[in-house]
């Protein structure tokens, strides 16, 4: 068996970001010049961290992030994962947060409820996005241990990455609430990986990922 670690990351600061309008997977914002900075920033922190393999979602706010990060870590491949998207809000993306709250925080209590097939009209519910979430590090694994990657480092979104690290961590989506996030900060989790069976699928939900290190913004405190 073989510890195989995933720096799980927030993008960048975006004008939507700063000016408080809903970001989902239907709009695509690039970073702003502190979006840029907070990249810089965690690129710099993870420069030593040895990363062999970078994933983000299709979104410039998330190649973009990751892009920096690549500098310190030429050998690494990069790959775009679709299913690393941010959640949909529907009707609600593109809109600014005031104007569009009364639908979204209702859709968010029913989630910290329990009820996670709630959703925004036109949007995606919780279970859907785990559903793709899952799928995705199944393939994600597959892969680590075909190519024998050690350090992976995944840039995604705010609702994803709850959704990503409470299914990881805790197999359930109750706790999502309580992996926080801001604009470049970053988790880790860790995983053994069996490099010898190269052919048996692999199931996240069954494996035992253990929480490494916690919300991780230290870098970001000069800007």
């Amino acid at each position: 068996m073989v510890k195989v670690q995933f720096i799980i990351s927030r993008h960048g600061q975006t004008d939507a970001n700063a000016q408080r309008i809903f970001q989902g997977s239907l709009v695509n914002y690039p970073l702003n010049d502190t979006g840029k900075r907070q990249a810089d920033a965690l690129a710099e922190a993870l420069k030593h961290s040895k990363i062999d393999w970078i994933l983000t979602s299709q979104f410039d706010r998330a190649i973009e992030t990751a892009s920096h990060v690549a500098k310190y870590h030429p050998q690494a491949v990069s790959t775009i994962d679709e299913r690393l998207r941010e959640i949909s809000w529907g009707v609600a993306d593109g809109k600014y947060i005031d104007e569009v709250d009364h639908m979204v925080d209702p859709v968010v209590d029913e989630w910290n409820a329990g009820d996670f097939d709630a959703r925004v009209p036109e949007g995606e519910s919780a279970n859907e996005c785990k559903a793709r979430v899952v799928a995705a590090f199944a393939d994600i694994l597959a892969k680590v241990r075909q190519n024998k990657h050690k350090t992976v480092f995944i840039n995604t979104h705010g609702r994803t990455l709850r959704i990503m690290m409470a299914i990881l961590l805790d197999k359930t989506l109750v706790t999502m609430k309580k992996y926080k996030h801001t604009n470049c900060s970053y988790h880790v989790v860790s995983v053994d990986v069996d490099e010898d069976d190269t052919q048996a699928p692999v199931d996240p939900m069954e494996l035992q990922f253990d929480l490494d290190s916690f919300y991780i913004h230290d870098h970001l405190s000069a800007i």
